[in-house]
């Protein structure tokens, strides 16, 4: 289980191509950086990436490391699979505000933890048929 917030649980009905970008990180200017992430977890279906090709359930994203976006082919396995996108934050347990905005495919996601005031995390999710 992902500890974190549940932040979208999407539908996957037929294969596609997820992307999963950390656009903005904001962090109190009072206090220790909090760390900040995103996760994405398959239920009743498999990510698929490569090379070399793996086969796998869960991505995750912490902000401010080196690899910031994932793109990941996405196929059900049984009916009524689902996508998961979940918010990280350490220490884990906080929950917070999280707002969604979608357009088309696009989905943009502002995550605000309960603690330390201040923090953001800003992420897109592209969903595209392959």
């Amino acid at each position: 289980m992902i500890a974190g917030q549940l932040v979208l649980r999407e539908p996957l009905d037929r294969p596609r191509l997820l992307r999963i970008a950390i656009r903005g990180e904001s962090v109190p200017s009072d206090g220790p950086e909090p760390a900040q992430g995103v996760a994405a977890r398959v239920e009743g279906g498999v990510f698929v990436a490569g090379p070399p090709l793996g086969v796998f359930h869960t991505v995750e994203m912490w902000a401010g490391a080196e690899r910031n976006a994932v793109s990941v082919g996405c196929v059900p396995t049984t009916a009524g699979a689902v996508v998961e996108i979940w918010n990280l934050a350490d220490p884990a347990g906080r929950s917070g505000m999280v707002e969604a905005a979608r357009s088309g495919g696009l989905i943009t996601v502002s995550c605000r933890p309960g603690a330390p005031a201040g923090a953001e995390l800003v992420v897109d999710v592209l969903w595209e048929d392959g």
